[in-house]
C-alpha cells in the first residue's frame, strides 16, 4: 500500500534504476535530503499537515543526492540534486551503467560537478559516527546536505525531540569503496534509526523508496 504523503507527493517503490527512470518519465522531481528535512519540519509545525507526521517520520526515503567515489584520487564527493545532477541522470542509460547492483560512472562524467569533497580518511572517520546535538549542527556533511544552516539546526532539534535523545543523533553511513568510479544514492532514515543518512551501493534493492513531486 502506497504511503499517504499528502497532495502532490508520489511514492516510487522498488528497483531504483527503474523507479528513477519512471519518476523522470512522469515529469516528477525527486526529493533531496534537504526537501525531506523541510517536509518533516512542516508536518510537525503546520496544523493542517500534522495527519501526515507519522508517515514522514516513520519511514526511510531515498534521494537522488549522490556520493561519487573516485578510486584514482581515493576520495568521495557529495553531489546534491540540482540541474547538473538531473542532467547527469537523464543522459546516462541506467540499465547500462548498473552492473551487479552498482552504478558505475566514468569519472569524467562527475569530475567537473561541484560538490563537497571527502578524503578516504574523512569517510573512515565519519562512517557510523553518532552526533551530539551541537555536533550535528556543526557537521560539514549535514550542513551541505541540508543546504541551509537554519534548516539543519531546526531539524536537529526536531530529531532530538522525536527520538528523546541529544547524544546519539544522525549518524552517517558510507557505502564501500571500489576500484571503479561509482555513484551511490543518499537516503534519510526514520526517527527510529536516529534519522541517519546513508549512501547506498545496491540500486536493485526492491525496498528502495523515492518520493517525487
Amino acid at each position: 500500500m502506497a504511503l499517504q504523503l499528502g497532495d502532490a507527493y508520489q511514492e516510487y517503490y522498488g528497483s531504483s534504476s527503474q523507479q528513477i527512470s519512471l519518476l523522470f518519465t512522469q515529469g516528477k522531481t525527486p526529493l533531496s535530503i534537504s526537501d525531506i528535512m523541510q517536509r518533516r519540519l512542516d508536518v510537525r509545525n503546520i496544523p493542517s499537515l500534522k495527519p501526515f507526521h507519522d508517515t514522514w517520520w516513520d519511514n526511510y526515503i531515498h534521494t537522488c543526492d549522490l556520493l561519487v567515489y573516485d578510486p584514482q584520487s581515493q576520495s568521495g564527493k557529495i553531489l546534491i540534486y540540482d540541474p547538473q545532477v538531473k542532467e547527469l541522470l537523464h543522459q546516462i542509460d541506467l540499465e547500462k551503467y548498473v552492473v551487479h547492483n552498482t552504478l558505475f560512472l566514468p569519472a569524467y562524467l562527475t569530475k567537473h560537478l561541484p560538490g563537497l569533497k571527502l578524503s578516504e580518511h574523512d569517510i573512515r572517520q565519519l562512517h557510523g559516527k553518532n552526533y551530539t546535538l551541537n555536533e550535528a549542527k556543526q557537521s560539514l556533511v549535514w550542513q551541505y546536505l541540508a543546504r541551509s544552516q537554519e534548516r539543519l539546526e531546526a531539524y536537529v532539534d526536531a530529531v532530538a525531540q522525536e527520538t528523546d535523545s541529544t547524544a546519539s543523533l544522525m549518524p552517517l553511513y558510507f557505502g564501500g569503496s571500489s576500484i571503479f568510479s561509482t555513484a551511490q544514492l543518499w537516503s534519510l532514515s526514520s526517527h527510529a534509526c536516529n534519522s541517519s543518512a546513508k549512501s547506498l551501493f545496491d540500486l536493485e534493492n526492491m525496498y528502495l523508496r523515492l518520493i517525487g513531486i
